[in-house]
């Protein structure tokens, strides 16, 4: 059933996160109407090689994607009045799927670096791939996965009809769309030739002439997934698709931007200028740039990604490989089991105290900055006798700002503000050690997590409305407080409302200090974290 006018319509944006999947409901003024959040889990294989594996299982994916549909938009007064669905999510996954749009085998995340023999091959073969694609490659990215598939399961990749890199895409994939790439997500496989914004040749010829399965040595470019530029429609709801997510037939899917660039959008726009934080499940400093704006020249070796936007823009993104999934580490193992609430209570207390706690590397699973490390592991230097608990975990936090402090300096930011966003932005603590790390002040952007479904529903907005007030975060400035909770404008008021500024301490000088003594500590223990994986 469809609505009589366009001025009720309703948007649907969907962002899939390393832990779930967040879907919200806006209307043409960008309004909060609805919102439901699905989790799903992560597993963690055993491997005989003693590598880090991590996996999805895509199924769960699609069960959480119709588990937050019946959740909060088939309701009445919702679902007659949805227009269209917009689709974001994690990147550089490798899904492999079959003709039918299934999966074939569990999903392998961006996070995993089971493939660190074959990446070292390929990068043997290939000394430009870094200028080639933008960033330095590792062994996370989608080619050296490939490869490990060849070598290890080459029975998944013969029975596969197409590869895509996220969750967002397999949905897409599942509801009829053909397999969908955005320039985004394409940009963090280290397969894109990011100055042509095409699948670069080079790359593709290396990883043929290394496998063994006729699926990679011939079929490589037949598996690949076509680029498409943000905001495209992926396809349309069939009426078996509608009737089971109880929406209507004919419904167009949006594919926006995968996460990183959806998250900047949804946040401070695409427009050259201010950069963010985000403190996630990995955490990150992004900017979007012109060819050269900040930051190194676009072919000079840098663990900073350089990835693709609309047009020639580019988002210049410094990653932390874990920031969330560290601090819940340290909460499961340190304190525990305690709540972020309590952690943050316990570490207050122990805020201002520097000289028993030690620095901290906080790389579970390889890092990404401000090195370029798939055997890089977590390390604590300068425990004392009086070092406890809390100190650990506040270490652990101070770690990450540390790393992320770095990532504005080399991106040259110089704005006096620092717009954070995610889990870990509500954490006065994290807070506090951003600030004093970076010496800006740090603005928790509330309604942060919503800021990639946002952009998903603003593209498709986009493609099918004429005009739409659905505006990035920071544009949004009006207090929570002045909508009533049960005003219909109470949920876009609290959704892109900010709290003062967090600002830099007296301790900053000392911070600074430790910072650099931290920033050291990755040359020291390359040669350890590369001995303890062999």
């Amino acid at each position: 059933m469809r609505m009589h006018s366009l001025q009720d319509a309703l948007i649907v944006g969907v962002d899939f996160g390393t832990s779930g999947v967040k879907l919200v409901v806006v209307d043409q003024q960008g309004r909060h109407r609805s919102s439901h959040r699905e989790d799903y889990p992560t597993a963690h294989p055993p491997s005989a090689s003693g590598d880090v594996m991590t996996e999805q299982d895509p199924e769960h994916w699609w069960d959480a994607f119709r588990a937050v549909i019946a959740a909060a938009v088939t309701r009445p007064g919702l679902a007659e009045r949805v227009v269209a669905i917009g689709l974001t999510g994690q990147m550089q996954d490798v899904v492999l799927l079959d003709a039918a749009g299934l999966p074939v085998a569990p999903a392998i995340l961006y996070s995993d670096v089971r493939a660190h023999e074959e990446f070292d091959e390929l990068a043997g073969d290939l000394p430009d791939w870094a200028a080639r694609s933008g960033s330095l490659q590792d062994a996370s990215g989608l080619m050296p996965k490939l490869l490990w598939l060849d070598r290890h399961r080459p029975h998944v990749l013969e029975a596969a009809a197409d590869v895509v890199f996220g969750p967002a895409a397999a949905i897409a994939r599942r509801l009829g769309a053909p397999a969908l790439t955005d320039p985004t997500t394409a940009s963090t496989t280290g397969l894109l030739e990011l100055k042509s914004r095409r699948w670069w040749t080079g790359g593709l010829r290396a990883l043929q002439s290394r496998s063994r399965s006729a699926r990679l040595a011939a079929g490589l470019p037949d598996l690949l997934p076509s680029l498409v530029g943000p905001g495209s429609v992926a396809c349309r709801l069939r009426s078996e698709d509608a009737a089971e997510l109880g929406l209507a037939a004919d419904t167009p899917v949006v594919l926006g931007l995968g996460d990183a660039g959806a998250s900047t959008d949804g946040v401070s726009g695409d427009s050259p200028g201010r950069g963010y934080a985000s403190l996630g499940g990995s955490g990150w400093i992004a900017a979007v740039t012109g060819d050269h704006d900040v930051g190194r020249p676009a072919d000079t070796a840098s663990p900073i990604h350089r990835l693709a936007l609309s047009g020639d823009a580019d988002l210049r993104i410094v990653a932390v490989q874990s920031a969330g999934t560290v601090a819940e580490w340290a909460r499961r193992e340190l304190l525990a089991g305690a709540t972020p609430q309590e952690a943050d209570e316990a570490a207050a207390t122990r805020l201002g105290v520097l000289a028993p706690r030690p620095l901290c590397l906080p790389s579970l699973t390889g890092e990404r900055y401000p090195v370029r490390d798939a055997a890089a592991r977590g390390a604590f230097v300068g425990i004392t006798p009086e070092t406890t608990a809390v100190d650990l975990y506040l270490a652990v936090l101070g770690g990450v700002a540390y790393s992320l402090a770095c990532g504005v300096d080399e991106l040259n930011l110089r704005q006096p503000t620092l717009p954070t966003v995610g889990g870990g932005a509500s954490s006065r603590v994290w807070r506090q050690l951003l600030a004093d790390a970076t010496g800006m002040d740090v603005l928790h952007v509330r309604g942060g997590e919503d800021a990639a479904a946002r952009h998903a529903a603003r593209a498709a907005a986009e493609t099918v409305l004429h005009r739409h007030q659905i505006r990035p975060l920071a544009d949004q400035s009006r207090p929570a407080q002045d909508a009533g909770e049960d005003s219909p404008t109470a949920g876009a008021a609290a959704a892109t409302s900010s709290e003062v500024p967090t600002r830099p301490s007296p301790l900053v000088a000392e911070h600074q200090h430790r910072r650099r003594m931290h920033r050291e500590l990755h040359g020291a223990l390359e040669s350890t974290f590369s001995a303890w994986r062999r």
